[in-house]
């Protein structure tokens, strides 16, 4: 069966990956890939990186190499994709695109985009009682702009594509109800 991919992004600590962590629970026909796995997977292998929070630091064509290898590497999967990702990645200020319309382009069968998105009282919150990730220092306005810029670079990777984007908002104490959201959504994109 060829696949069908579907982009799902949100800013860190936007709840993102606990949704899809729920929903590949409940919907063993769902691939979830996360992209941040597979770059640090291969930039490790070649020995460029150590750990995933050092992709943030490599130069934008080192980094977008590494994507194009492994959004073609997706390319060559089959069934119902998501990937799970960031729409940008920051560092120390700077916000480099997670996705570019170039890089999109390697996946075949792309149908879709997602967006996960929340209060940022709830992101800041999340982040900080996150201990797995090296993080900055974020103040709210931050987190603001960051969500602004994704919002933004989905956007235009839709326009561009002519695929539609679906925004999901992952209200604290609503889990359930996020996931829901999000399936319908997937279903309308895989046509199933």
């Amino acid at each position: 069966m060829p696949n069908k991919i579907v982009f799902i992004c949100g800013s860190p600590g936007a709840g993102k990956s606990t949704i899809l962590g729920m929903l590949s629970k409940q919907k063993k026909k769902y691939r979830v890939l996360n992209v941040g796995t597979l770059m640090t997977d291969l930039a490790t292998k070649k020995g460029i990186v150590k750990d995933r929070d050092d992709l943030r630091f490599l130069p934008g064509p080192t980094l977008s190499g590494i994507q194009a290898k492994v959004f073609d590497k997706i390319s060559a999967m089959n069934g119902t994709i998501i990937l799970d990702t960031h729409a940008t990645v920051e560092q120390n200020g700077r916000y480099l695109p997670g996705i570019s319309i170039e890089n999109v382009k390697h996946l075949h069968r792309l149908v879709g985009f997602a967006y996960i998105d929340s209060l940022t009282s709830d992101i800041e919150k999340r982040r900080k009682s996150d201990r797995t990730r090296r993080r900055e220092n974020e103040r709210p306005e931050l987190i603001d702009v960051q969500r602004l810029i994704n919002v933004s670079i989905l956007s235009t990777c839709a326009t561009y594509l002519n695929l539609p984007l679906f925004v999901v908002f992952n209200e604290q104490g609503k889990l359930n109800q996020s996931v829901k959201m999000l399936r319908t959504h997937l279903e309308k994109l895989y046509g199933a």
